[in-house]
């Protein structure tokens, strides 16, 4: 039984080592199963198609500048899966026509497969890639090759060649190592007259990865497929000590047979020895199990760094998922405002008294997990605007006697606020501040602005990039004498930007 034992520990030691050899090449099989999902067709509205790849699971495509060039608006970039999910293209984030490369957004995909870029300097010129791509249509097909050359032209530094076949439709589309990550990205091949044959080239992973973290975009390196070797090397440190138990299990072996030999010879001299003699005996079979006892240990402890290996790896992976799901939101706005300046309510309002302003907001919304839609922000409030003639002879009706003389007529005056507050789920807005109006002179020393305090009520509808408000502003205490409200709807704009 001891021995049976043995050869399975050996059985079991030599698995790593085998699965190390299978994966020293490409399997293309197990790459078009992993990272086809991250890989895109690209419809720009005429008859010529493309391909692309997912890098960020906001939505960050990149793709040739050519495949995108020719469109004629947004809504003619359209992505497709190869799930058949369809995306319109939200924005073009990045172009640069030189090294054709371009990086475009659609909305946030979440169950499509992210592909990582290679990092700097592990490319090596022979090794076996896939490219993955849709060319003249046909969707979503795998071509194998090697690498040629690492830089086939000084004039063109920033390119790879390599030999996998591949036609129009490739272009934009990601070429593989064996662990799935991205060594180059699909720009042409050489035709010569229809002379060469596979000589193609594509555009490094280094430069790909220079333009990501040039526009702050994120994106993962790590390969999809198990990096094996790495793996193994483990495997056969805790081989190595498993072995040594086994050896030091072979010197127990030995020493109980020994043992067993002496007991016979033990038992042999016994009738002819002294009970002196057997004491021996008990002695060494003591040593026997100690020396066995030792060798259990030594299993376990091998047993136990080899658990340990596989936490920190585990470890490893969580915290890089962790990472990518929490966002930060800073929400710049513009919004231009028009409404009614209802006075005091104690007195009938005088037509026509509106009023018009521009209001700047700078929003900022905690961390809230990747996905999140509606969230609750807080926000600064600058604004400026101008009442009518109508409107500021309205406030000097009513906040000053009726025989009370002004220096200057009533004519169109300037007032500014500055407000902090909050926007509950991004549709009801609480703010408060202080003011300053202009006013006309009531006496030589009297002055031309009034002082006040804010309160602003309202909600406001988000579509897109679109804010349309309903507000009403309530001005209170300091130089004004009486409470007076202001009513009106606004227009305007807003951006997201998340920090990852």
């Amino acid at each position: 039984m001891r021995i049976l034992k043995i050869l399975f520990c050996f059985l079991l030691i030599s698995l790593p080592t085998y699965s190390s050899n299978a994966q020293s090449q490409l399997d293309s099989r197990k790459v078009y199963e992993v990272a086809s999902g991250g890989v895109v067709l690209i419809k720009n509205g005429s008859s010529e198609n493309g391909s692309g790849f997912l890098v960020n699971p906001s939505g960050i495509i990149v793709t040739n500048y050519h495949v995108i060039e020719d469109a004629d608006s947004l809504s003619d970039i359209i992505i497709k899966f190869k799930d058949n999910a369809v995306f319109p293209c939200r924005a073009i984030l990045f172009k640069d026509p030189k090294q054709d490369i371009a990086i475009i957004k659609i909305d946030p995909t979440g169950r499509h497969t992210v592909l990582p870029i290679a990092p700097v300097g592990i490319i090596q010129q022979g090794e076996d890639v896939a490219a993955i791509g849709c060319p003249f249509g046909i969707e979503f097909t795998i071509t194998k090759g090697i690498i040629s050359n690492l830089m086939p032209s000084l004039k063109t530094p920033h390119l790879l060649q390599f030999d996998a076949s591949i036609n129009p439709g490739n272009s934009g589309g990601p070429i593989l190592n064996r662990f799935a990550q991205v060594t180059g990205m699909v720009v042409s091949r050489f035709e010569a007259g229809g002379r060469a044959q596979n000589i193609n080239f594509a555009i490094k992973s280094d430069y790909l990865r220079t333009a990501l973290t040039a526009n702050r975009i994120m994106f993962l390196d790590s390969g999809l497929i198990l990096d094996i070797d790495s793996v193994s090397l483990r495997f056969r440190t805790a081989q190595d000590s498993l072995l040594n138990a086994i050896e030091a299990n072979k010197i127990v072996q030995k020493r109980t047979q020994d043992s067993i030999n002496k007991i016979n010879e033990a038992e042999k001299a016994a009738q002819i020895r002294s009970q002196d003699s057997l004491r021996d005996v008990v002695e060494a079979e003591k040593l026997r199990n100690l020396d066995f006892q030792l060798s259990v240990q030594r299993e376990r402890e091998a047993q136990k760094r080899l658990q340990e290996i596989e936490r920190i790896r585990l470890a490893g992976v969580r915290d890089s998922i962790e990472r990518l799901s929490v966002i930060d939101h800073w929400i710049p706005r513009i919004i231009f405002g028009y409404g009614n300046d209802m006075g005091t309510f104690q007195s009938k309002r005088t037509p026509e008294s509106t009023y018009s302003q521009l209001q700047l907001m700078f929003g900022y919304r905690p961390s809230v997990r990747e996905g999140a839609t509606r969230g609750t922000f807080y926000a600064l409030f600058g604004t400026i605007g101008l009442l009518s003639p109508p409107a500021v002879s309205q406030s000097l009706r009513q906040e000053f006697p009726p025989d009370t003389s002004f220096l200057n007529g009533p004519d169109s005056k300037m007032f500014e606020e500055v407000e902090i507050g909050i926007v509950i789920k991004e549709f009801f807005r609480i703010s408060a501040g202080v003011g300053n109006q202009g006013f006309p002179k009531y006496s030589p020393n009297s002055p031309d602005n009034l002082f006040y305090y804010t309160f602003s009520a309202g909600f406001t509808i988000h579509i897109s990039i679109v804010d349309i408000d309903l507000l009403t502003t309530t001005r209170f205490g300091g130089d004004l004498p009486v409470m007076q409200v202001r009513a009106g709807l606004g227009l305007g704009v807003r951006w997201d930007f998340g920090k990852w």
